[in-house]
């Protein structure tokens, strides 16, 4: 029965010798890239920053960020609350795409 990259991964974690081979970590490692490489790659929803009736901005919360001093973790909770900032723009993500 041959084990699956992630069995094979937890299995050389929990090995004994872990910390001192540095063959089994570097097993480890190449496993573990690989595995979290695998991982869903979804694209970024569309947020849309408005100030009364006016668009301010629009793109995604990475966007956004390195444009305002909010971090990419609030945005995305004014975005899903369609919520207000302390300086009133309100925030909302985009139905379709632009």
């Amino acid at each position: 029965m041959k084990m699956t990259d992630k069995e094979r991964f937890r299995h050389l974690m929990a090995h004994p010798n872990y910390w001192k081979d540095e063959t089994i970590q570097k097993e480890a490692n190449a496993l573990g890239k690989k595995i979290w490489n695998q991982s869903s790659k979804r694209p970024r929803k569309m947020i849309q920053v408005r100030l009364g009736d006016k668009v301010v901005l629009t793109g995604t919360c990475v966007e956004i960020a390195k444009r305002s001093n909010l971090s990419e973790t609030h945005i995305k909770n004014l975005a899903r609350q369609n919520g207000m900032d302390s300086f009133g723009k309100t925030y909302r993500y985009l139905e379709g795409p632009l």
